[in-house]
């Protein structure tokens, strides 16, 4: 049987399958003498399914088996636990990966009395190595649950990690990026405005893939309305020593609090003034109008 065949067939097939569902409910909603034609429309439409209906059955499970066949999946390397956890941790409750699958991050929100924490991995040749040690993001109150969810960036350069019993339960989520190998806390963690009562933000979190765009979900906000809020990646703009003449010396790529920026990217330094990300050096250029308030202004 070809693929038009059978695709015709499994669409004949199909067809016939809601008329008999439809034609099924409508005698069984008649009245009970019909009991016995439905008996009847019942024998006869398994008859005449019996070749064709058989035959296309045989093949979607030879056509799966085929499909599952070559999506299988072997365990690489030992199970991941990650060092200096205290008491139980919890480690997978939450996970997530970079595109490429080369980095990972585990959340356990139970460790060292549910404050919680998470860990990074990172793969080179096929084995898999923790990097650095665990997250704790500043400033949490009370037993956080830090790793109740977790989400990467596209590159595995920036991680957001929910804390949704932060503070009695208002939750908060905490953004780390990674530079050189060495993760770090950007900002204090992030609490957004306007929820009412015990949101517990952090539930759950995700991020763009260029990391620059989070979402925070707080399930039981307005007591189980529950909302979302949403962030943008902001920078301070350059200062000293990254202000003319040195902005011309700063080696490439183009970085700053620990980021890196792509070609054309714009920090806004005054009205009409601004610095671009020129082959991996920051110059000054005319930029307007340029927004002073927003701080970056990125291509």
């Amino acid at each position: 049987m070809t693929r038009s065949s059978y695709a015709k067939a499994s669409n004949g097939n199909a067809k016939i399958m809601v008329q008999f569902v439809r034609r099924y409910v409508r005698l069984l909603r008649g009245p009970a003498g019909k009991l016995a034609v439905v008996r009847s429309y019942v024998r006869s439409f398994v008859r005449s399914l019996r070749i064709v209906g058989l035959s296309v059955l045989a093949l979607d499970a030879l056509l799966f088996s085929s499909q599952m066949a070559l999506a299988q999946f072997s365990q690489q390397g030992p199970k991941l636990v990650g060092t200096g956890a205290i008491g139980t941790a919890g480690q997978g409750f939450s996970v997530s990966l970079s595109s490429d699958g080369n980095t990972a991050i585990v959340g356990g929100p139970v460790d060292n009395n549910q404050a919680g924490a998470a860990w990074i991995y990172t793969r080179s040749g096929g084995v898999w190595t923790q990097q650095g040690g665990k997250l704790v993001g500043t400033g949490a109150t009370g037993a956080a649950q830090q790793g109740v969810s977790v989400s990467l960036s596209s590159d595995g350069n920036t991680a957001i990690v929910g804390g949704f019993f932060d503070n009695s339960n208002a939750g908060a989520a905490w953004v780390y990026t990674r530079s050189g190998g060495v993760w770090t806390q950007q900002g204090g963690k992030l609490v957004g405005t306007g929820a009412t009562g015990a949101a517990q933000q952090g539930l759950s979190v995700s991020l763009s893939s260029d990391g620059n765009t989070a979402i925070v979900g707080g399930n039981l906000d307005n007591i189980g309305a529950g909302a979302a809020w949403v962030y943008v990646a902001t920078a301070p703009p350059p200062s000293a020593p990254l202000t003319p003449p040195a902005l011309n010396l700063a080696p490439p790529p183009c970085s700053w609090a620990g980021r890196t920026f792509s070609q054309g990217a714009i920090f806004c330094m005054g009205p009409t003034t601004a610095v671009t990300c020129d082959n991996g050096k920051w110059t000054t250029s005319t930029y307007g109008p340029c927004n002073s308030a927003s701080p970056i202004d990125a291509k």
